[in-house]
């Protein structure tokens, strides 16, 4: 089965992102010298990074997407590149039309790195905010809008997730308006773990009109 083919059969949640790439990697700077902890969803953020250099372990909760990722990747090992992209008239495709989100970026994608950096990306079946890997071993953080999806207790979070980063890692996230107070309570074990806002970041620079992008550095 292929990744289309696992599409019509199980109609899963996310099929591609509707979140700005082109943020994500002015956000995120994603390189070789990185090791990545990633939202999986679709696969697209992930598989941005990989094709930037970096090293990443996208997890989900949801195992439908894990598996839909994996698939994915398996086409991309074959050279499939029409399954791994997943053209925009796929009647699955998000109907969303956000400028730089998968169906525009993936016309930019340079695929003989994606090739060349396959074996970079791993999967795990879980929660991000508890993995049950060493966390101390990645330097950025991609936690798309997973805060508005989780539930956890704050000093679990200063302690056993944000607490385990090492200085200089860095968190990228994403809120909708309307979660401005669980975001509001979510910042506090963020920045009593020793996170700063990046401020050269442009507050006014993340924001479009569906998403509000966060980045924070650990001092």
């Amino acid at each position: 089965m292929n990744a289309q083919e696992f599409l019509i059969k199980n109609r899963i949640s996310y099929s591609h992102t509707n979140e700005n790439l082109e943020i994500i990697l002015k956000g995120l700077n994603p390189s070789k010298e990185d090791n990545i902890l990633s939202i999986c969803g679709s696969g697209d953020q992930a598989f941005l990074m990989v094709e930037k250099g970096a090293k990443v372990l996208a997890v989900d909760k949801n195992k439908l997407q894990i598996e839909y990722s994996q698939l994915r990747l398996k086409s991309l090992f074959k050279k499939d590149f029409e399954d791994f992209v997943i053209p925009k008239n796929n009647q699955f495709y998000s109907p969303l039309t956000y400028k730089d989100s998968w169906g525009e970026y993936s016309k930019k994608l340079n695929l003989q790195n994606l090739i060349k950096n396959r074996k970079n990306i791993n999967f795990l079946q879980g929660d991000i905010f508890n993995p049950g890997v060493n966390l101390s071993k990645f330097n950025k953080i991609y936690l798309s809008n997973s805060v508005e999806h989780s539930v956890f207790v704050d000093n679990h979070l200063e302690n056993d997730f944000f607490g385990k980063f090492n200085s200089g890692s860095r968190v990228y996230c994403v809120m909708h308006d309307s979660f401005n107070e669980l975001f509001k309570n979510f910042k506090i074990p963020l920045l009593n773990s020793g996170f700063k806002r990046n401020i050269s970041f442009p507050k006014n620079y993340g924001k479009d009109d569906t998403w509000n992008y966060f980045i924070y550095e650990k001092k």
